[in-house]
């Protein structure tokens, strides 16, 4: 792998990484500011009850649980290579997912054109960088 792509996909798994980690906090935020983050977003007033308060909490706990193991595979590109390229096709997955996701539980237009393509980008980004290292080292 050429140093130069070690450092762009090293970047790539760091900034995703980073990004999850803001998710942390929503673990143990006040309801009340789930709440008026939910409204200021214009989705309404959150339902409220226990299932929510699971959704919201534990998916936000994911996203941070998550992190760590992006940051890790940051350490060491070239060993985790073939790890970094399962994720990427995850993540592409995971994309055309939400969008059907996003549209199907009527989420605001600028959500679906927002979400699936990031985490798609993401993908392709990885996918791309594992490719291009592979190519380099043969």
């Amino acid at each position: 792998m050429t140093p130069a792509h070690e450092r762009m996909l090293a970047r790539l798994l760091i900034i995703e990484g980073t990004v999850l980690l803001c998710a942390l906090p929503a673990v143990a935020m006040p309801t009340t500011w789930m709440a008026a983050i939910h409204e200021t977003l214009g989705l309404g007033p959150m339902p409220h009850g226990p299932l929510m308060e699971y959704l919201t909490r534990s998916l936000s706990l994911v996203y941070g649980l998550i992190a760590p193991i992006l940051m890790t595979l940051a350490w060491d590109v070239d060993r985790y290579r073939p790890l970094i390229r399962v994720v990427g096709w995850l993540h592409l997955v995971g994309a055309s997912i939400l969008v059907i996701l996003d549209f199907a539980s009527g989420l605001p237009l600028w959500w679906l054109v927002v979400e699936g393509p990031i985490v798609a980008g993401f993908g392709l980004g990885l996918l791309n960088l594992t490719h291009w290292s592979r190519q380099s080292t043969t």
